[in-house]
Order: structure tokens, then C-alpha cells, then sequence
């Protein structure tokens, strides 16, 4: 296309239809014009004016954002960063990809066929990937809802079904149950099912062949796992429990510490914890960050006030809309300087 429409509300009492030349040429502004003292001249109520004068109405109860400017760009050169000061930077803020989403099954741990959920955008040429490490509760809607907000934000996503050997086909609840009946998943099955994972996305024609992992929960501290034994360009641990200590003798969960894995961590982590959680505690996370400092790893941790454990859980008491919200910013930061 050769030109681009702009409506700029600058006011509730003052709206400018502009037309931006893409190409550099003057904008001319089209009626409705600006007049003295905030006013507005128009000959017609166009759609656009009916449609921009209930919006005013509405705003006139609602505190602005942005404070109005001292005068007005005239030419597109000009114009196009005004825009962009209205624009949130991160693109995970703004942009939506279309995208596709199935059920299907991955060669896992041992060869294995397990089933695996994966979402991609169906808009991009060569986007990056990232494998979705599903939370104790098992491979259950909330996580596949993730998996296509990762796949929104322009990245394919796969999550493979931990728990499929114990129970395939069981509902994530009974699944989930008879995983803790056996302490978990094991490590070295974890490792195989997610570089199963690793392998089907780096396969896609439309990925560019780098990949991450984030995990939650149980898989915040598998994403750390996996990251001191794959090829990964990243990882993201999500409150994950007990990678400094091993897991106490009442948790269902039989994990043993990665402390003395974690030199062999080959890639930046990014960690996201609740400084009211507990496994992790804010003491834990230190104890994690001390050792990554000392092994000399790349690293970026984030504790936030008034959360506590799955705050990223939208169907869970704990969620916490503010403190995700903050969190998935900095999730699509790291990607977009790691897989992008």
C-alpha cells in the first residue's frame, strides 16, 4: 500500500484525521481541521466523527494517560514517531500473530510416541521456538493456554505431555494424581521428552532453529535441568522448586538438588519467583543466584512482592493479574534477545 490512516485523538475535545505519506510527501490534514481555543470545524458527520464523538464522551470520566502535546506534527516524518510514543516497546504488548493449534505425538525419551500440544504462527517466515515445560498439575487447559500466548507473541511452542506413559488419555487431574503417586517424572525421562520436543521444533520449516524452554512449578526447575544438558538458547524458570535443596520427605515430588549441575548450565537463565512463595523461598533463590554468580553463568532473576507460588496460574487463588502481567514483559524481552 502506498499510504496509511491515522485517527489521533490528542483530546477529549479535540480530534485530527490525518493522512501519513509513507513515502515522506506533506500531510495534509483533512476536515475535520483544528480551530482556535480546542474547537473543531466540520461540514459532515462522517462515521468516523459520530464513532470518535462517543468515544470523547466516554473519556471525559476517564484519567489520561498521556498528556496533551504543545503542538501538532504537519509532516509524516514527524508524525511517525509521535506514534510511536503512544506504542508500548515490547512487541509481546501489541502484537498478535495468527496462529494453528493441535494435539499430536513426538518421539520422546527412549523413542517413545507421547502426546504433545503445539501452537505456531501461521504469519511469520522464521520465528523462534520454545518448549513449555507443563507444572505438577499435569498438561492441563491453563498451560496450553500458554503455549498458544507464545505462539501469539510470534514463537511456535510445543508441550509434551509428561505424564502420558502413566496415564494416556486421562483427564490432567487423574493423570497428574498417579504422576505423584510415583514422585514424578524422572529426570532422565524429563531430559529425553524434552529434547524429543527440541528436535520436532528445530524441524519445522518455519522456525529458524533456535529454541528455549521455560517450565513452571515442577518445571521451573526442569527448565534448569534441561538447560545443564541441551543445546538450548535459553531458559525461563518459573518458581521452580527445589533446585537448591532436595525435596523434603511430605512432598510427593522425589527431586534431588541441581546445585552441583549447574556448571554445566550453557545457556542465560531467566528466573521469575514470588517473594512470598516458599519452595522457592526468597533465601532459596539467593542461594541459586550466589552459585550461578560463582560458575559464572548468564543470569537475570526477578522476585516480586505480594506473590507467592503459580502467580502465572489464571485459574488458581494465587494469581496475581498485576505481577504475570509484569512477568510475560520480561518473558518476551529475554526471547527476543534469545531466540528471535
Amino acid at each position: 500500500f502506498s499510504s496509511v490512516i491515522f485517527v489521533i485523538n490528542v483530546d477529549v475535545d479535540v480530534d485530527v484525521d490525518v493522512v501519513v505519506d509513507v513515502l515522506g510527501s506533506p500531510v495534509t490534514p483533512v476536515t475535520p481541521v483544528v480551530a482556535a481555543a480546542g474547537t473543531t470545524k466540520s461540514t459532515k458527520q462522517s462515521p468516523v466523527r459520530r464513532a470518535t464523538r462517543r468515544m470523547q464522551a466516554r473519556e471525559r470520566a476517564t484519567p489520561r494517560r498521556y498528556q496533551r502535546p504543545s503542538s501538532l506534527p504537519t509532516h509524516a516524518k514527524e508524525i511517525i514517531p509521535f506514534l510511536l510514543e503512544f506504542i508500548p516497546s515490547s512487541r509481546g504488548d501489541h502484537m498478535t500473530h495468527n496462529l494453528t493449534a493441535e494435539t499430536l505425538f513426538i518421539s520422546g525419551h527412549n523413542g517413545d510416541d507421547i502426546e504433545a500440544y503445539l501452537a505456531v504462527p501461521t504469519d511469520t517466515a522464521a520465528c523462534g521456538s520454545i518448549v513449555v515445560i507443563h507444572h505438577l498439575p499435569g498438561y492441563d487447559e491453563s498451560t496450553k493456554e500458554i503455549t498458544r500466548r507464545f505462539a501469539a507473541a510470534g514463537y511456535a511452542a510445543l508441550m509434551p505431555n509428561l505424564y502420558h506413559r502413566i496415564a494416556p488419555g486421562a483427564d490432567p487431574d487423574d493423570a497428574a494424581a498417579a504422576a505423584r503417586a510415583r514422585g514424578g517424572v524422572t529426570d532422565a525421562q524429563l531430559v529425553g521428552d524434552v529434547a524429543g520436543a527440541q528436535q520436532h521444533l528445530e524441524a519445522l520449516p518455519a522456525t529458524n532453529g533456535k529454541v528455549a524452554a521455560i517450565g513452571f512449578c515442577s518445571g521451573g526447575r526442569q527448565a534448569v535441568l534441561v538447560g545443564c544438558h541441551l543445546p538450548l538458547q535459553g531458559i525461563i524458570n518459573c518458581y521452580g522448586a527445589y533446585v537448591v535443596l532436595d525435596s523434603p520427605a511430605e512432598s510427593p515430588l522425589r527431586a534431588n538438588s541441581l546445585l552441583p549441575q549447574i556448571p554445566n548450565l550453557a545457556c542465560p537463565m531467566l528466573g521469575l519467583f514470588g517473594a512470598e512463595d516458599s519452595y522457592p523461598s526468597v533465601e532459596q533463590t539467593a542461594i541459586l543466584e550466589a552459585a550461578l554468580t560463582e560458575a559464572g553463568k548468564a543470569f537475570e532473576f526477578h522476585t516480586y512482592d505480594l506473590a507467592g507460588h503459580a502467580f502465572f496460574a489464571v485459574d488458581r487463588p494465587a494469581y496475581r493479574p498485576e505481577v504475570a502481567t509484569q512477568a510475560w514483559g520480561r518473558i518476551v524481552n529475554f526471547l527476543e534477545r534469545t531466540i528471535s
